[in-house]
């Protein structure tokens, strides 16, 4: 699962595996989002889009870069 927090609606894109699963403006500030794939989950990354930093999982994404929060 992936908890996004922020001050802003974020806008981000969130690659499973190295595949883009999500590229879109959340409509809320605090959200949970929990990808079901069919093989197993060894990475997960998440860039921020948008012009206000945010959260994953606890790890603060500033603006225009990523961050991997997974990687088995």
């Amino acid at each position: 699962m992936i908890r996004i927090i922020s001050d802003n609606k974020p806008t981000l894109q969130i690659y499973v595996n190295q595949e883009l699963m999500i590229d879109d403006t959340m409509q809320w500030k605090r959200c949970a989002i929990e990808p079901v794939i069919n093989t197993e989950c060894t990475s997960i990354v998440v860039f921020n889009k948008g012009n206000h930093s945010f959260t994953a999982n606890s790890v603060e994404i500033a603006p225009n870069s990523s961050q991997e929060i997974f990687n088995k």
